[in-house]
């Protein structure tokens, strides 16, 4: 059920990152977007290629926003092809899928992770919507959420 669940989360926000949809349709959010970077590490080292999930606490703010961490750890959320977060509360999963080499999966609609062999790299603790206990408030004016995870 978890990998089927990050399925749906994966292609949910490869969907999101590609602003499906009409060009004016815009986020499904009544709230407002706001930037909202940051940094994430694991165990003090920058992860690459993770995806910061921002899970609404409310619904009236849509699907939420996604980030994908780059080389340095860094990401900057998006909501529907746009730039920022709707203004809001959220919970937080950090998702990182790879093959059986280690090497970070990227999925598309028409190979999905599992067909790649992707497993979760990241300790459930943060990767698993049900225990994530990762939270953050978007506020107007948007902000930064670094992420300093552990693997223990």
């Amino acid at each position: 059920m978890r990998v089927l669940y990050q399925l749906v989360l994966l292609v949910g926000g490869i969907g999101t990152l590609a602003g499906c949809g009409s060009a004016s349709a815009g986020p499904k959010a009544e709230s407002p977007l706001a930037p909202a970077k940051g940094c994430v590490t694991l165990d003090n080292k920058p992860i690459e290629g993770a995806m910061v999930i921002f899970s609404p606490l409310a619904s009236n703010m849509g699907d939420g926003a996604i980030g994908i961490t780059d080389a340095k750890g860094n990401y900057e959320a998006a909501a529907g092809g746009v730039a920022g977060a709707p203004v809001g509360n959220y919970k937080i999963m950090i998702s990182r899928l790879v093959d059986p080499t280690g090497k970070t999966v990227v999925a598309t609609l028409e190979t999905p992770p599992a067909n790649l062999g992707a497993v979760e790299s990241m300790p459930a603790k943060y990767s698993d919507h049900a225990i994530s206990a990762l939270k953050c408030t978007v506020a107007t004016g948007g902000g930064t959420f670094d992420f300093k995870l552990t693997s223990r």
